[in-house]
């Protein structure tokens, strides 16, 4: 069954898009006690639970769509990826504001699931897209145009949003920052970029991928742009997950050995591998190489970067 939507057509007259309903109207599920519809039998609790976060969600596809259409300039509709992290950033910071947290409230699984029914409402859905992601982060980026189906693009792409909030936002005004993003005129990452206070995309990025493996890992001096602000995410992505054995989802390959090779990986633009080194004390000198398929030529993928963080 579909939970809601927004169709953009509606805002436009009949003239202009046959299918339109000519007013700001989205669209939820409805009660059907008795699965009338299709045998599906939803009862008016299990609706006004289970579409607490969907209302903030299509609000926003709604709000961003109607700032655009009302601009005195001709702006083009915001691109499917950050639109979608919008929306997932709508649910979650409405369940914030219902629970009293601040922006920058590193909340725990404690704290957001102290009432299972807001969390089930608010937060889980965001972090199970995020798990779908973390669980082979190489072939998704937050930026794809796949983001109007795939979960784990949208879980990379509301995190990604997130984290760039929380530690890129104008003056730490995370409201401002949202509101600034569905205004336009900008769209995807020229977008962000710019409500983020002009910081390059690969700077964003680069944060970004380490916090998703240091945020809350306790290693000593680790600058803050490193950890998300709003989330112990270690605490609420191991918490969330029966399947995960509580251990924290983040796909990391450990390199073992003298010979350790890693074949076949994709790396999305935007997105990447992680990989894990340990070294004894007074052990020789390691040498890494990244190939290309060949196995003997240097890496050819421009603009590939390789980012090494010490945890101890």
């Amino acid at each position: 069954f579909v939970g809601g939507f927004f169709f953009v057509g509606d805002l436009f007259p009949v003239s202009q898009c046959a299918e339109s309903n000519l007013g700001e109207i989205f669209y939820v599920l409805a009660p059907d006690p008795n699965g009338t519809i299709n045998g599906n039998a939803h009862t008016t609790s299990d609706v006004r639970q289970g579409t607490r976060g969907t209302l903030a969600h299509e609000f926003q596809h709604m709000i961003n769509a109607s700032n655009r259409i009302r601009s005195p300039i001709t702006q083009d509709f915001e691109d499917v990826w950050l639109d979608e992290a919008l929306a997932h950033f709508a649910e979650d910071a409405n369940g914030r504001a219902l629970k009293g947290l601040a922006d920058d409230a590193n909340a725990t699984f404690e704290t957001v699931s102290s009432n299972i029914n807001d969390y089930s409402a608010f937060f889980y859905q965001n972090f199970a897209r995020l798990q779908r992601y973390m669980v082979n982060p190489g072939i998704f980026a937050p930026t794809s145009s796949a983001a109007d189906t795939s979960l784990a693009v949208r879980g990379a792409a509301w995190s990604f949003v997130r984290y760039t909030a929380d530690n890129f936002a104008p003056g730490g005004d995370v409201k401002a920052f949202t509101r600034a993003l569905a205004g336009g005129p900008n769209v995807g990452v020229d977008n962000l970029t710019l409500r983020a206070g002009s910081v390059p995309f690969d700077t964003l990025v680069a944060g970004w991928m380490v916090a998703n493996y240091t945020d809350d890992a306790g290693i000593p001096g680790l600058p803050t742009k490193y950890t998300y602000k709003s989330y112990n995410m270690r605490s609420n992505m191991s918490a969330s997950f029966v399947s995960s054995n509580h251990l924290y989802p983040l796909q990391v390959t450990d390199i073992t050995g003298t010979g350790f090779v890693s074949t076949a990986l994709q790396a999305r633009s935007g997105s990447g591998d992680y990989f894990r080194f340990t070294r004894v004390p007074a052990e020789a000198a390691r040498t890494f190489r990244f190939l290309n398929s060949d196995g003997t030529t240097s890496a050819s993928f421009t603009g590939a970067t390789l980012y090494i963080v010490r945890t101890q």
